[in-house]
């Protein structure tokens, strides 16, 4: 193609390139031409464009012309791709009709596509005579003569498109064009200052900006030169040629800081190259920088330079700049060696040998003294005085291995001196041998150990022992003596921060924060103290410091970031992620993007599986983009957090190959890389990735990793427990040996809480119990033991334990809080309800409804939320709901709207993005809610600092928690209207931190009413696993696999039809022997065997047939189900058997209704006559049931049947229903209108015949049309109380319909049902069934007794 021809002879030193050759023609052939396809990519050319909608339409009702149809045919071909073809077509069509411009425009476009230049030049040279401004033709002619190399002609040809008024899309392909010809001109100083104006519109473009820095040195515009290669070298960091050629612009006075740059750059790529290795050398000497000029002096010895002044000049660096004789030496002597007669440089090497001599010296004497010192002692009388002697100059040497080994031998001549007793414990815990460090301390009198230094000093054995409570006693005992030591006192805050000791930690912070007066000081321990009560979950005492501490950040001016993020970490581990994220977004508008409070963010919104909001959050993270990871350069802290973020996304998204592929390629460079941090990052990686295989439940790949990080680090907590987790190391049992053994309590309790978090709950409870058996109360460690005991089950030991708890500490609102939901769990809703509403009645005991209504400024959501469940599963609604409803008033929205409005500020939301179905049906989608466009985080962001942020920042949990209102009392509402499809979208759209087990157990209810028995069980097992002892559990569960259990029953049928003209006449008596299984919870099977006896009234027929059945129901997902049946009867006496079959797809619709598709095969059975003959029916049907408001339903049907006599039906069926009131009586109108119409119609009985049919009749009802219409009523009555149909599952229910059909009869239909369960073992259904009409009559009734075991 032109391009590839273009670009081979431009890429030698022209600026162009592919994407700018592509841009010259697609921008202005998308923008004029009718049929794109010329000079686009090969692989676009595939789908070509549509051709013009401007198609010519003949409205004669004469024949179309010849040349028209050629046209037409040119057109097809050209969509067809055959461009051959159509080429030959065009030509055709041109000699027909010479005068159509648009079809030679479209010819001319068709050349261009096949490069067929000569006959392109013709056709647009034409084209250009008539129109000789057309911006199409003249974008055309100046294609195509680059195509053809005539550079003059393109330049004319673009030349007059630049000096058109276009706009920017067209007027930047028509300057690149005129650029790309005057280069081809080769004419420099013209296509310079059109190149530059080309720069400003295009300044990413890095052949352009290669180009004009060429440019510009062969037109000797040095200035302007230096500008662009360093801009080329800055941004795009440019080729080997590049550099050279910017250092040579560079190397000049002046410019000299400059290309020393372009030196070293080019010094790293080629460290050979001497000639610039001398140049950055004296460039850094004359600057008197000797160090920087070292390495490269260096060099130019390494590679032969051995000039007398370089290797002087390397020797004075070495001694004067570096203070390194013993370097300096070899290059002075080298020196010496060339130049002998150099004085001052002798003098110089005999200095230096007398400095190395004295350093030779200690280190003889530290190798050589000690023996000599020990020989001395051998030989000594008095021995005793050497070793003291000799152990005083060790100390002052600091030799402290060797007196270690003097001070144990005085020891054994002199063991009380308590002075070598304490110097030996204090040297061999600096030498970390803490045992033997524990054996001298223990040796010391009481009275020395009461000592200031022994107390300090059996701190710190102990806490390198892992005793942190014995070192806080040391510390405490400590400063009884020294109560205004600040070092001291810090430290045993620290200590008791360690040990979760509430009181001590409390204590030792107020000391500390009575002496100090500085206030960055006091906002530092400010912190550290409200982060250790959170720590121990006295959130509420941490609130009140963080309180303080505002106070103290207000009045000294200061905005504390860490401050920020603790409230926000108090209220998400208080489960109030909504005021976490309100505060975090009020940071955010009033300080701007804080890199920590968007990885807050979005740390929480991963958190809380929302990993859309927090690839938002995550893209504005240092100007990271979620999808488009780096691998960390180096071991940057900051770098790193940023690259971990963007792996957890890679897997909360569903990408997890990619995350684990780049975390590896990460660790691979970690343990190459030579850094300080390096092996903390590794394990934080490690963790990382063990972390994201075991939440998506890849054991196998856990347990490969595992096994590698295990070696790596064999001692980390979760790392071990991961191991067991995933079966790499050891069992449950190995790892508690292992953890039990653990004596650090912080570690300790680490290790419980993560046995917890994976599962390993009887490990947990263990390493808890352990922590808690010391006396010493940790909140955090009762909290997780009660978390702990209600994950196995335990909810009275979890329930004791949190009222040890909330007795302890009564200001607690979060502990109390933790108590109210494990006494719901319990099923205590009245007790919860009390304790909520005890300080509401105002003196009265009444429990009237208003009395159950907290204010708002007393009660947080929370609260409300609560109760209002609380009530609902007390079976209190009406109270209930009334509580929902409270929290909805004032309506965050409305709020939102009038806070907007006295701001004067002006809401302008995005346009809403157009899917591509709406896009092809011509459709809109569905404005969303204005808050939740306003609230989302990429909105919000944008909105930043503007009073539209401020506003709905400052409402943000209000119009959370009352999405979560709304979705929750809507569901509820839903379900006792009846509105089970609703009420199931409802409860299953709750988000994971909004699903309550209460929820579940109403979600298991509506699968119930709807007899998704598979699905009700599912949540069953949901529920066991968070509250076996859930009220009402244990019965949903035993009815719920009672109605899953095997059901086997008898069936006698009794059904008469006869009418419409004698087309339908049959009798049937049928018993049948019916069985139903389910083999898991999403598959149901049932089996049939019925025997039938047939007879005629108006003819002597008769038959026994026989039908066997069978047929699943899948449950493809909680909306969709799939039915799939075959069956085959027979006629006896006939050894042959009908096949038949039915499949059928039902799925609901949202929340507004459910449909249906079937297709079958059956037998018509309308008369005898039609059985003998073995006619059969197949039908393909669908319906639409839709909910348009609570009480009001719409459906419609359509089947298309198609006979086995080549008869055909069409059948349409609308009807409505309204609803009266509901279960557990149920009340409801119906209409219903129904049409159909037959291909064929009866011929009309004739008796003559021995059937009773004509030759060529249907021995069926075929009417050619006939209507419908009823209304009626429906009467159903409830026996069970229990609204989900979760009990006794016993009712009736009666049905009259009145109507009118086709000829003016009218018609009556009567249907009756009962189904009772006699016994958990026997249930009956009886129904009778009676339709009567002028012209037809229908019988039924059906029996069946059903046993199940």
């Amino acid at each position: 193609m032109i391009l590839a021809s273009l670009i081979r002879r431009f890429c030698a030193g022209w600026f162009l390139h592919t994407g700018s050759l592509v841009t010259i023609t697609t921008l202005f052939l998308l923008s004029w031409s009718p049929l794109f396809f010329i000079l686009v990519p090969a692989q676009a050319l595939a789908q070509p464009q549509a051709l013009s909608e401007r198609e010519l339409v003949i409205t004669s009702q004469l024949p179309q012309p010849s040349w028209k149809l050629g046209w037409d045919r040119a057109r097809k071909l050209v969509r067809a791709q055959r461009w051959e073809e159509a080429r030959q077509a065009y030509q055709n069509l041109l000699i027909l009709k010479k005068d159509i411009e648009e079809a030679r425009w479209e010819y001319g476009q068709l050349l261009i596509q096949l490069e067929r230049w000569p006959e392109a030049v013709l056709i647009i040279d034409g084209l250009l005579e008539q129109d000789t401004g057309s911006i199409r033709y003249l974008a055309a002619g100046g294609e195509i003569a680059l195509a053809q190399l005539e550079y003059e002609r393109a330049a004319q040809f673009f030349g007059q498109l630049h000096e058109k008024d276009l706009d920017d899309s067209l007027a930047l392909p028509a300057l690149q064009g005129l650029v790309a010809a005057l280069q081809g001109l080769e004419s420099k100083e013209a296509a310079f200052p059109l190149m530059e104006q080309l720069y400003q519109r295009t300044p990413d473009d890095v052949s352009l900006l290669y180009s004009l820095a060429r440019y510009a040195v062969n037109l000797e515009e040095e200035d302007r030169a230096r500008v662009y290669y360093a801009r080329l070298i800055s941004e795009f960091g440019g080729q080997d040629e590049d550099l050279l050629a910017a250092a040579r612009l560079f190397d000049h006075p002046g410019f000299r800081d400059q290309a020393v740059e372009y030196w070293l750059s080019y010094l790293q790529r080629h460290p050979a190259y001497l000639v610039f290795q001398k140049k950055v050398a004296s460039y850094y000497l004359a600057q008197n920088l000797g160090a920087k000029a070292l390495p490269h002096l260096l060099a130019l010895l390494a590679h032969g330079d051995s000039r007398p002044e370089l290797l002087l000049e390397v020797g004075e660096i070495y001694l004067q700049e570096l203070h390194r004789p013993d370097r300096a030496l070899y290059y002075l002597e080298e020196y010496r060696k060339l130049m002998p007669d150099d004085k001052r440089v002798a003098r110089e090497i005999t200095r230096v040998h007398a400095v190395l001599a004295n350093d030779l010296l200690a280190i003889v004497e530290n190798d050589g003294a000690w023996q000599l010192w020990r020989d001395l002692a051998k030989t000594t009388p008095d021995r005793l005085a050497i070793y003291v002697a000799m152990a005083k100059l060790l100390e002052q040497r600091g030799m402290d291995t060797e007196l270690i080994e003097v001070l144990e031998i005085i020891h054994q001549q002199e063991s009380t001196n308590q002075e070598v007793l304490f110097r030996l414990s204090e040297l061999l815990l600096a030498a970390d041998r803490l045992h033997e460090s524990e054996y001298y301390l223990g040796l010391l009198d009481e009275s020395w150990q009461a000592t200031d230094r022994a107390l300090l000093l059996a701190a710190d054995l102990s806490e390198a022992l892992g005793r942190p409570q014995a070192a806080y006693d040391a510390c405490a005992a400590y400063l009884l003596q020294h109560p205004t030591n600040q070092t001291i006192r810090q430290r045993a805050f620290d200590l008791a921060l360690e040990l979760d000791l509430a009181g001590p930690f409390t204590e030792q912070y107020r000391f500390l924060r009575q002496e100090l007066a500085d206030p960055a000081q006091q906002m530092a321990l400010g912190l550290q103290y409200a982060g250790g009560l959170v720590q121990n979950r006295l959130y509420g005492q941490a609130q009140e410091v963080i309180e303080e501490l505002q106070e103290l950040t207000d009045s000294a001016g200061h905005q504390s970031t860490d401050l920020l993020l603790l409230k926000a970490r108090i209220l998400q581990e208080t489960d109030d992620s909504y005021a976490a994220e309100r505060l975090l977004r009020q940071t955010l508008n009033e300080q701007g993007a804080l890199a920590p409070v968007l990885r807050r963010l979005f740390a929480d919104a991963l958190a809380s599986g929302q990993p859309g909001r927090a690839g938002t959050w995550l893209s504005h993270i240092g100007g990271a983009e979620a999808g488009g990871v780096q691998l960390p350069e180096d071991c940057n802290q900051s770098q790193f957090g940023l690259f971990i973020d963007q792996l957890q996304w890679l897997a909360a998204t569903g990408k997890m190959k990619q995350a684990l592929e780049l975390g590896r390629r990460a660790q691979q460079r970690l343990q190459t890389t030579d850094c300080a941090a390096g092996d903390d990052l590794l394990l934080q990686l490690d963790l990382t990735l063990l972390r994201m295989v075991y939440q998506a439940g890849d054991y196998e790949a856990g347990r490969t990793l595992a096994a590698v990080v295990l070696q790596r680090y064999p001692d980390e907590v979760e790392v071990l427990v991961l191991s067991v987790v995933f079966g790499a190391e050891r069992g449950e049992e190995q790892l508690q040996i292992a953890l039990l053994g653990e004596l650090v309590p912080a570690r300790q309790l680490l290790a419980a809480a993560l046995c917890y978090r994976y599962g390993l709950h009887d490990t947990a409870l263990t390493l808890v119990r352990q922590r808690t058996a010391g006396g010493s109360l940790s909140v955090r460690a009762t909290l997780l033991e009660a978390d702990i005991l209600r994950k196995r089950g335990e909810l009275a030991g979890a329930r004791l334990l949190l009222d040890e708890l909330v007795q302890q500490f009564p200001g607690e609102e979060y502990l109390f809080r933790q108590r109210l939901n494990l006494m719901f769990q319990q099923g205590e809703f009245s007790t919860v309800i009390h304790l909520l509403t005890e300080n509401l009645a105002n003196g009265n005991d009444s429990e009237a409804e208003e009395n159950l209504l907290p204010q708002e400024d007393y009660f947080p959501y929370w609260r409300h939320l609560l109760l209002a469940r609380a009530l609902w599963a007390d079976r209190r609604h009406r109270e209930a709901v009334l509580v929902y409803e409270q929290m909805l008033t004032p309506s965050a929205d409305r709020r939102f709207g009038e806070q907007l409005q006295q701001a004067g500020a002006q809401l302008q939301l995005p346009p809403v993005s157009r899917s591509l179905i709406h896009i092809l049906t011509f459709t809109h989608p569905a404005d969303p809610e204005r808050l939740d466009v306003v609230m989302s985080p990429d909105f919000f962001l944008k909105q930043l600092g503007q009073p539209v942020a401020r506003i709905s920042t400052a409402l943000y949990d209000d119009y959370r928690w009352q999405q979560l209102v709304v979705r929750e009392l809507s569901a509820r509402k839903a379900m006792t209207m009846g509105d089970d499809f609703r009420a199931m979208n409802e409860y299953q759209s709750l988000a994971p931190d909004q699903t309550t087990v209460e929820s579940l157990f109403d979600l298991a209810g509506v699968y119930s009413r709807l007899g998704m028995l598979g699905q009700e069980a599912a949540i069953y097992e949901r529920i066991a696993a968070i509250n076996p002892e859930y009220p009402g559990l244990d019965k949903a569960v035993s009815r719920n696999l009672l109605k899953r259990q095997t059901r086997v029953w008898s069936t006698f049928d009794y059904d008469m039809q006869k009418g419409r003209n004698s087309y339908l006449d049959s009798r049937r008596s049928s018993l049948g022997l019916h069985s139903w299984l389910m083999p898991d919870l999403r598959q149901e099977v049932e089996l049939a065997v019925t025997r039938s006896y047939l007879t005629s009234d108006t003819t002597d027929q008769h038959q026994w047939r026989h039908r066997l059945q069978a047929g699943m129901l899948f449950a493809l997902n909680d909306k969709l189900s799939l039915g799939a049946t075959l069956a085959g009867e027979g006629m006896k006496g006939d050894s042959g058997v009908e096949p038949l079959f039915e499949l059928k797809l039902r799925g609901h619709l949202a929340d507004w209704g459910e449909g249906y598709v079937r297709f079958s095969k059956d037998v018509v059975d309308d008369t005898l006559e039609s059985l003998e003959r073995g006619i059969n029916h197949r039908d393909l049907e669908g319906g639409v049931m839709v909910n348009l408001l609570p009480r009001f339903q719409l459906g419609g049907e359509y089947r298309y049947r198609l006979y086995s006599d080549n008869n055909h039906q069409n059948r349409y069926h609308v009807w409505g229903a309204y609803v009266l009131s509901r279960e557990p009586l149920l009340l409801q109108l119906r209409y219903g209108y129904e049409y159909f119409k037959n291909d064929d119609s009866n011929l009309g009985r004739d008796f003559s015949f021995e059937t009773g049919f004509q030759p060529g009749d249907h021995p069926y009802w075929s009417p050619g049309e006939f209507w419908q219409q009823l209304i009626g009523v429906h009467f159903e009555h409830q026996l069970a109380r229990d609204i989900s149909r979760r009990g006794v599952p016993s009712y009736y229910t009666v049905d009259y319909s009145l109507g009118y059909e086709f000829g003016g009869y009218d018609i009556h239909m009567l249907n009756t049902n009962i189904f009772l369960e006699i016994s958990p073992d026997f249930l009956l259904n009886a129904t009778v069934n009676v339709t009567h009409g002028s012209e037809y009559r229908r019988e039924q009734a059906s029996l069946s007794l059903i046993y199940r075991w």
